[in-house]
This record gives C-alpha cells, sequence and structure tokens, in this order.
C-alpha cells in the first residue's frame, strides 16, 4: 500500500511539473523558473524579469456600441462578447486587435430577459442562462441553445425563484459547466446555490452566508470562494452528489473577481484583486504573478471584463463614459496584454503614496508616473486593504506613523486625518514652479485648503459646490434665508415640504453647527454653546421630523414635488456644470439660496480628493514632481467631469459646452428638420430632456454661483456625535433646552482640551 502510494505521488508530481513546464515552454522561450513568485498574503509580489504590459491599448473595435458589455469569454482565438440593446441581445466575435468579425443578434428574447451567462459548445452553439421576471416579480431562471445565425435550438425553463415580502432576491452568479447549472442567488445575507441540469433536473440546494465568488475550470468542476473571517477557503461543487466537494486551502486576500483561465494548461483559474491578476495552480497552491494593475497603468473596474487567450495574452473589455463635458455616451475599449522582458537597469528610487483611500483614478496618475519617470517609482501604501483591522484602527495607525516619522511620501485624502498637522507647505512648491502659479486657482477653492496660518497642506484637481435652491416665488419667502427663517415656514402638518428629507432634527441641528462659526472657534480649541443662541437653535431643530422615513431616499421623487412646488427647497451639489444645466431644463427657474445660517444663506466650497507632501519625508522635490502633473492643464484627472480647481480647464468646459451642432438631415417622423440646432439629451424626472448650447448668460450665473461660494467652517465628527447624542436627550424630555446647551459646552470643550 505505502508503495502504492509514492507511486501515485511521483506520478502527480511528475503531471504537475510537466503542465508546468508546458506553461513556461508556450509563455516564454526563455522563462525563468526563479521568476515564479510566491504572494505572500498581502497582495505584494515582485516579477524580477518578466512583465505584463499592454501589448494593444484602447483599440475601439466596438465603435458605435452604446450599452455597457454585459460579458466577454476567450474562445479560441477570439473573444466573444454579448450586451444588450433594447430587445434583442448581440453577440460579438473579437479578434484580439479589435476587429469585429461577426455578430449575431438573438431576437427571440425581447426586453424581459436578461443573460447572466454564456458559454460555446464544442460544435459552436451559444449555451445561454437569461432570467426574465413575473407579474408578481417571481424570477425565471431560462436555459437557451442558439446556434451560429442566432437561430433558435432549445429552450427550458428551469426553475422559480419566488420574491418575499421583506426581502428581495437576486440572482448573483451563474456558471454554465457543460451540461451543468450553477446559479447562485443572494437574499439579503444569505445565499442559496441551485445545481440544475440543462434538461431542467434538480441536482441539489445549498446555503451559505460568505460566499464571495466560483468560477469553472477547464475540466468542467465548479470552484467556491468562501470568505471567513479573516480566512478564506475554495470549495469544489459535486453534481454527482448536489453538495460540496474537495476543500482547498486559499490565503490571498482582496479578492474582487474569480476569472476562467480558458484553455490554457498553465493555470486553473485568473485571480483578480485590487492590486493585481494573478495565475493560480489548484493542486499545488501555486501562485503566479501576471499583471500589476498600477504598473500597467489600466484601471480595472465592475465594468471591465478579462479573459486569458490560449497564447497567454490577456484582454480586458471596458466599457466606460466618453470623457467629454457634452456627451454621456458609453464606449467600450479592448486592451490586450502581453508578456514583456523587464529592463535589468531599473535602479530608480522608491517613493511612497498612502493614505485612507487612495482613488482609482490617482492609482492610474501612479501609474503614468512609473512608466514615464527615469528616477523614482512610487509604490502605494495602503491604510484599508490588505489587513483585518477596522477603518477606525486603520486610521489611527495611519495616525501613529505620521506622528511618528514613519508616514508616505505622499498623502492621499489628507484632510480625514490629523495628518494635515504634519504636512509640507505646498504653496513653498507653488510659488517656486517656473510653470504653476496660485493665480491658476480658484481663491476660494484653495482657501477651503488652507489653514488659519495661510499654508497650504494639501491640494486637489476638483472640487463640489454644495447649495440650496427655490423657486424664484418660494426665495422671497425665506429670504433672509436663516434658519429662524425656516423654523417660521415649517408646516408641521407636513414637516417634509419644505426641503423634503434634508431636514430633520439631526441634519439641520448638525449643519447649524457647520455652517456656522459662531459655536465652535477651531483655531484656539473654544467652544461656545452655552448661548441663548444655541438653545434657541435647539429648540428650532426639535419641531422638525425625528427620522427619516422608512423609504429610501428618492431624489427624482424629490425633484419632481420641488418642480411642482409641493417642496420648497431642494438641495443641489454642484459637481460639475452638467447638474446645473441639467436642474435648469428639468426644474425650471429657480434661484440659488445657499444653505442657511444664523445670518444668511451661503454656497460652501468642498474639496476631495487631496494630495500633499510629508513634512518629514526625505524626498519632498520627488513628491512635488507627482503632485505638480496632477496640476497641469493637460493632466489626465482634469478629464473627470468635476468643477475643476485650475479655472483655464473650467473656461475649456465653459467654451465645449457653448458651441452649437446642427442636424445634418431630415427625419420627419422625430419632428427633426435639417439645420436646426441639435440639443444633449438626458433622461430626466418625466422625460428626456433637450439641453442647447450654453448661453453667455448661463456662464456667467454659474460663474457667479461659483466665485461667491465661501469656505465651510470646519467641524469634527466627534463633535458632531456629541451634540447629536444630546439632542436626543432633549428631545425625549430628558432635560431642558438649557441644560442640554450646558451639558454639551462642557462635553465639546473637554474634548477639545484633550485633542489639544
Amino acid at each position: 500500500m505505502k508503495i502504492q502510494k509514492r507511486l501515485l505521488t511521483v506520478l502527480l508530481t511528475l503531471v504537475i511539473i510537466l503542465q508546468v513546464s508546458a506553461c513556461r515552454n508556450t509563455v516564454n522561450d526563455d522563462f525563468d523558473e526563479d521568476n515564479i513568485g510566491s504572494i505572500n498574503g498581502q497582495g505584494d509580489f515582485d516579477i524580477e524579469k518578466y512583465i505584463y504590459l499592454p501589448h494593444k491599448i484602447d483599440i475601439n473595435g466596438l465603435d458605435g456600441i452604446m450599452n455597457p458589455i454585459s460579458g466577454a469569454i476567450a474562445y479560441g482565438d477570439y473573444i466573444v462578447s454579448w450586451y444588450h440593446e433594447y430587445e434583442y441581445i448581440t453577440i460579438l466575435r473579437l479578434s484580439s486587435d479589435g476587429k469585429t468579425e461577426y455578430e449575431t443578434h438573438l431576437q427571440e428574447l425581447e426586453n424581459l430577459y436578461e443573460v447572466k451567462a454564456l458559454s460555446i459548445k464544442d460544435n459552436g452553439h451559444y449555451a445561454i442562462i437569461a432570467t426574465t421576471s413575473t407579474a408578481n416579480d417571481e424570477i425565471t431562471i431560462n436555459y437557451l441553445l442558439y446556434d451560429k445565425q442566432g437561430e433558435e435550438i432549445e429552450k427550458a425553463e428551469l426553475i422559480t425563484i419566488p420574491q418575499y415580502f421583506s426581502t428581495f432576491t437576486q440572482v448573483e452568479h451563474v456558471i454554465i459547466a457543460n451540461d451543468n447549472i450553477v446559479v447562485v442567488t443572494v437574499t439579503g445575507s444569505h445565499y442559496t446555490i441551485h445545481l440544475l441540469t440543462t434538461s431542467g433536473e434538480k441536482l441539489g440546494e445549498m446555503y451559505t452566508t460568505n460566499l464571495k465568488d466560483a468560477v469553472r475550470l477547464r475540466d468542467n468542476r465548479v470552484i467556491a470562494l468562501f470568505n471567513e473571517g479573516s480566512s478564506s477557503s475554495l470549495q469544489e461543487i459535486d453534481f454527482t452528489t448536489g453538495g460540496w466537494g474537495e476543500s482547498h486551502r486559499f490565503e490571498i486576500k482582496n479578492v474582487e473577481k474569480l476569472i476562467p483561465a480558458g484553455a490554457t494548461p498553465c493555470y486553473d483559474f485568473l485571480i483578480n484583486t485590487n492590486e493585481n491578476l494573478i495565475g493560480y495552480v489548484l493542486e499545488t497552491e501555486t501562485q503566479i504573478p501576471l499583471i500589476n494593475w498600477l504598473e500597467s497603468n489600466t484601471l480595472v473596474t465592475w465594468q471591465s471584463h478579462l479573459g486569458m487567450l490560449p497564447n497567454k495574452d490577456i484582454f480586458i473589455l471596458h466599457s466606460h463614459n466618453a470623457q467629454t463635458v457634452g456627451n454621456s455616451a458609453v464606449l467600450t475599449n479592448l486592451t490586450v496584454f502581453a508578456r514583456s522582458i523587464r529592463s535589468e537597469t531599473d535602479q530608480r528610487k522608491i517613493i511612497t503614496i498612502g493614505g485612507m483611500d487612495v482613488h482609482p483614478h490617482l492609482r492610474l496618475e501612479v501609474a503614468q508616473f512609473n512608466l514615464e519617470n527615469l528616477d523614482y517609482r512610487i509604490e502605494i501604501k495602503e491604510y484599508t486593504y490588505n489587513n483585518d483591522l477596522s477603518y477606525e484602527a486603520n486610521l489611527m495607525r495611519f495616525n501613529v506613523e505620521l506622528m511618528t516619522g514613519r508616514g508616505p511620501d505622499i498623502i492621499a485624502d489628507a484632510i480625514f486625518s490629523e495628518s494635515t498637522s504634519v504636512m509640507a507647505d505646498l504653496y513653498t512648491f507653488i510659488d517656486a514652479d517656473p510653470v504653476i502659479n496660485r493665480a491658476d486657482f480658484f481663491q476660494n477653492a484653495l482657501n477651503a485648503l488652507e489653514k488659519s496660518d495661510g499654508t497650504l497642506p494639501v491640494i486637489a484637481n476638483s472640487f463640489v459646490i454644495n447649495t440650496m435652491i427655490a423657486k424664484p416665488e418660494t426665495a422671497e419667502l425665506l429670504t433672509p434665508f436663516t434658519f429662524e427663517t425656516l423654523s417660521l415656514n415649517f408646516d408641521e402638518s407636513n414637516p417634509y415640504s419644505l426641503a423634503g428629507q434634508w431636514l430633520t432634527g439631526r441634519g439641520f441641528i448638525g449643519r447649524a453647527v457647520s455652517n456656522s462659526d459662531s459655536f465652535i472657534d477651531w483655531d484656539n480649541n473654544q467652544a461656545n454653546i452655552n448661548n441663548d443662541e444655541f438653545i434657541n437653535m435647539l429648540e428650532i431643530a426639535a419641531q422638525l421630523p425625528s427620522n427619516l422615513p422608512n423609504t429610501i431616499l428618492d431624489t427624482d421623487n424629490e425633484q419632481r414635488k420641488f418642480h411642482n412646488s409641493e417642496q420648497l427647497l431642494l438641495p443641489l451639489a454642484l459637481r460639475d456644470i452638467r447638474v446645473f444645466r441639467r436642474a435648469k431644463a428639468e426644474l425650471g427657474e429657480f434661484v440659488v439660496m445657499g444653505e442657511p445660517t444664523f445670518t444668511g444663506g451661503h454656497s460652501t466650497v468642498n474639496v476631495m480628493g487631496s494630495v500633499g507632501i510629508y513634512s518629514l519625508s526625505q524626498n519632498q522635490d520627488a513628491a512635488w514632481s507627482f503632485i505638480r502633473r496632477l496640476l497641469l492643464p493637460d493632466a489626465t484627472l482634469n478629464a473627470i467631469l468635476e468643477l475643476p480647481i485650475r479655472m483655464d480647464i473650467f473656461e475649456k468646459q465653459i467654451a465645449e459646452l457653448m458651441v452649437k451642432e446642427y442636424w445634418e438631415v431630415d427625419v420627419p417622423a422625430f419632428g427633426i428638420v435639417a439645420g436646426e440646432e441639435k440639443p444633449i439629451s438626458y433622461a430626466g424626472i418625466n422625460a428626456d430632456i433637450p439641453i442647447f448650447a450654453m448661453t453667455e448668460e448661463e456662464a456667467q450665473e454659474i460663474r457667479s454661483i461659483i466665485n461667491s461660494a465661501v469656505v465651510g467652517p470646519r467641524s469634527d465628527i466627534t463633535v458632531i456625535a456629541i451634540i447629536y447624542e444630546e439632542f436626543q436627550n432633549f428631545v425625549n424630555g430628558l432635560r431642558s433646552s438649557a441644560d442640554t446647551a450646558r451639558i454639551i459646552q462642557n462635553r465639546v470643550q473637554t474634548y477639545l482640551n484633550e485633542k489639544g
């Protein structure tokens, strides 16, 4: 028996060696076996010699497609993808250079179906799992088989999933494995795994609460990934028994998606994490790093579909919004990665960027910097991933490292931590820069980021204006726009008619503190709360609704009520020029009120996505070389359509929106006459909204809103939490408004003293 076991072990080892050898030989003739890295569970690895880089990038092989790609798989040397368009499902076969070889339209699906999975049989037929809803909102799982021309061969309803009154069930994953099907549904946090055959036979049903993903292997086995607290595991699905099969250990964290490896014998499947794409061999638990997304200058999102072709090239079909101010079309691009040899002379010095949230678009800028810079390379230092700590614990760790000299050279989103106290003054770098000047930026946006001593600890590409709007006749009633005026117009019989779900007691009191500098002197850490002004504010807030309705916030419904004059005020976050133009077209004439204070209304500047330089960094000039590229007119981040901090970029957006376009031909059925101005169309609350080229009057109006916006007073989540807690005690009748103000004064002042 022992001899047999040893022989079996030797044979298994030999098979694995031959498999990996075959993989190496097909990937690259000079594959170095020492290059097979192993991930340490933290997502860190280093490919010493070889690297996957974009071989063909942004090849728009799908011109004219206005809908996001729903899915894509590798099939031979081709990429088969599909998307929904009106009552059709369109299937495309693409070559790896992005050319469309042929397309098939499945017309019988109509608009009731949604394709959840597609597989291709050996004879080229399309096997499809699609869902449809019944009149009772039940979900029916359908199996359909089509030939290459889109003619239906077979159709069967497999199961119907009921909906329950209190919770909604949806289809989370579907996998077609030859003649077996896995359908995963989720109800709340509970997953049900349905095992079926294409003929409708039910093989089994399992339940779990911690399923992350599942993937089909090339031999048609199906593996499920489970998150179990701080650890993960892989478990096979056994179609023979209709239950669970063999379990496998799994140590890779931050898994976004498990991806089939196609026909390649190199890997059982691919793993996409926050940072990397990894090839995985199940039997040996071998982890082979393939692509570092940061290094490859690639942004992978939920709209991206990945796969591996037989020659080991990796493709990504990515749907994204067109990056122009007036165009909201969806474009789909193809990126193909091929394995290349890394330069052996890369001796660049490493600098770091870190924070509680390094935005994906900022990661792209890091990637571009790394591709271009000959002296430095940036690595991202995460504080919210790759460990099992809570957000608060990670924030504390971040601040401790900053205070003890161990922080990253470049700090992202510094305004959310205590880090601004250890930041270099960016004005020093701006004033010494030969190209960038303070006058390039909106001054109130810079002021929003300044410290009280006039230094600039952080800077950002864009900002948002927070305000409220009212109909002209309502604006007269609410002028001056103060807390007292709001209280006089509050209707107890219809509490949401004033400002909808925006204005609850807690929301009112929180904004009153945040929008006024009367109560906290942040520069000197002094509270000024125990006074008649604050007591009066408490009594106003107590008249307002205490809680939001049990319904989910419905923005469209509030806009509709405002449009019909059933709601007097509407919050408006001006994130870009388009928001303002859509509001003007959709809601009719309105007056910008700002947000209420004790003296009147004002709109406030809110800057997000800030970056700065760590004052204890030994690489401050290198850090500035990265930050300055974010502030130049041609920076990639300037294509993100928020209000740009650079005035010239803002004026460029204005100029683009003022260009008129015209219809070229008559289309009588739609009332289109050649030569008439062509509008941009947006989906509105009642119907599509046509918006024509911007006028100079509109441009001046939005310039005025931006230039008149002020810097909102600083705030602190702990202070607001104290106020909310004691306010609730007042509302519950546990103490008077005067006692509440006194208690809040003592608690807040104690906190400010301890904070220093």
